[in-house]
């Protein structure tokens, strides 16, 4: 679904792109899409684990073989790891 998969810790990691990072070019550069996937949509993964272990020190469930439970059960998600996550 969202091409990420929870690794045997329960957190989830950034796949690498599925082509190379210069094969837009000339219309996007090597250096956007690295900064882009590598740095951007990193930085995402990262805030989401940051949020799945709030939950997990909370004793709450993480939902982590399916992320989309996490939006699915927003209203029991505690109010600021909802924030972390919609951020």
């Amino acid at each position: 679904a969202l091409g990420l998969k929870a690794n045997e810790g329960g957190l989830w990691e950034l796949p690498p792109l599925p082509y190379a990072y210069e094969s837009l070019e000339p219309y996007i550069d090597t250096q956007t899409m690295r900064l882009h996937h590598d740095m951007h949509h990193n930085a995402y993964v990262t805030k989401f684990n940051a949020a799945l272990t709030k939950l997990k020190d909370a004793g709450l469930p993480t939902w982590k073989e399916d992320p989309y439970k996490i939006i699915q059960k927003f209203e029991d998600v505690p109010a600021d790891v909802r924030k972390t996550i919609r951020d």
